[in-house]
């Protein structure tokens, strides 16, 4: 079965119940017809005779229970019921939050439903941005079902990068260009909030005085440059000062004012190298709230971070490194839903 009729495919689609052979202008084809709870059968294929196409029935079309489940909060085509189309169905609108959470994700959907929920319980709520940036199938219909009117996802889908940080700044960049409030807090799927007052203690050390705060990138062997740097692990960005110096995380935009090769040499350029660029041009005040280690999982007390297990995954499995990263990840996400549990119990809990 092709990936996009995989991904399309109706949730009230059930097991297949017959093969049938039909014939096409060219040859002749074997079709899978499904039990359907909307239509009693229907096929993903093509139509049958006396078979509904309830989910892919011809090209460009899809059934529309479907698109309005996994679309409905999507602006404008799943708003079909709003006066203003571009505003969306949503009755909090996403400028209307005080905060945008944004959350770069490659594949790892067990962490970001965590992640999620913790931010969910935060004492000031936030609006959450989720930036996929190549997950397979499976994962992105698990990101579908975390779509709501307090949670969007985009999909980044390049062929290709110069650095493998890049996947992460790009989708830095757009969550810049989708952010519609005046807080950001950048963080990572496998970043687990400790503090229910995580975001509101951040947020009351920024703004325009202060538009940068977080914690201090972790050491790059045999280089200064990452000394004062923000990592995107923790930060809170004001986000009038990011719009008024035109800031950016691009890593093509670094190199075409740097004379470095497009690859990483001791861990440096990384993902925040860009912003930090901008920071400096701009002499943008920055508040570090403390250091970040390497290959480990730190713990502070506002958030728990299983450090690297994305990039392990894609860059360094079947190695020990990557083998104690899933162990003390499994750890992490153990206890992040045994808080997320403490915290729907009582609410008036923080830790």
């Amino acid at each position: 079965m092709n990936a996009d009729i995989k991904s399309s495919k109706c949730r009230h689609l059930g097991a297949v119940e017959e093969r049938r052979r039909i014939r096409t202008p060219l040859s002749a084809v074997m079709v899978e017809v499904h039990s359907c709870a909307v239509h009693g059968l229907c096929t993903e294929e093509t139509t049958v005779a006396g078979v509904k196409g309830c989910c892919r029935p011809g090209p460009g079309q899809r059934c529309r229970e479907h698109q309005e489940d996994t679309y409905r909060w999507v602006a404008p085509i799943g708003t079909a019921d709003c006066r203003v189309k571009h505003e969306g169905r949503a009755g909090v609108k996403p400028w209307e939050h005080r905060v945008t959470v944004a959350i770069p994700h490659l594949n790892t959907p067990e962490l970001v439903e965590a992640v999620l929920a913790l931010h969910r319980l935060q004492t000031i709520k936030p609006y959450v941005v989720i930036l996929d940036t190549g997950s397979d199938d499976d994962a992105t219909e698990r990101l579908e079902a975390l779509r709501s009117d307090d949670c969007e996802i985009h999909y980044i889908r390049c062929n290709g990068y110069r650095h493998s940080s890049a996947p992460v700044t790009t989708a830095m960049d757009l969550a810049f260009a989708v952010c519609h409030t005046n807080y950001l807090f950048c963080t990572h799927a496998d970043v687990f909030p400790r503090r229910r007052d995580l975001l509101a203690w951040m947020i009351a050390q920024c703004g325009e005085n202060s538009p940068a705060v977080g914690w201090e990138m972790s050491p790059r062997a045999g280089i200064d440059h990452w000394k004062g740097t923000l990592s995107h692990t923790a930060t809170m960005l004001y986000m009038p000062t990011m719009w008024m110096i035109g800031a950016s995380w691009s890593m093509d935009r670094w190199y075409a004012s740097n004379p470095w090769a497009p690859a990483q040499r001791n861990g440096w350029p990384d993902t925040e190298t860009s912003l930090e660029a901008c920071f400096k041009e701009w002499s943008v005040p920055k508040t570090v709230l403390g250091p970040e280690t390497n290959w480990e999982r730190q713990i502070t007390e506002w958030w728990d971070h299983a450090r690297s297990i994305t990039s392990l995954r894609v860059h360094a499995a079947g190695t020990q490194l990557a083998a104690a990263a899933e162990a003390y990840t499994g750890d992490a996400l153990a206890e992040a839903w045994e808080r997320v549990q403490r915290w729907r119990s009582d609410p008036s809990m923080l830790h």
